[in-house]
């Protein structure tokens, strides 16, 4: 194999460690991101079931 080829087939493999990276840790903070959202919205929604669940107790009261 020539020095060029070798040269090559290392710069190659770098890029591809460097995009193979890129992707996990997209996709990990992706995760991160998906998992805040549904815990944020689930705490509002149970916010607003226990709200409403309050005025409908009064009025039943």
């Amino acid at each position: 194999m020539t020095l060029q080829k070798k040269l090559v087939a290392t710069l190659a493999a770098l890029l591809l460690g460097f995009i193979v990276i890129g992707v996990v840790v997209s996709s990990l903070n992706q995760n991160r991101l998906s998992h805040q959202r549904a815990e944020t919205e689930s705490g509002y929604l149970r916010n607003e079931v226990t709200r409403l669940l309050k005025v409908t107790d009064a009025i039943m009261g």
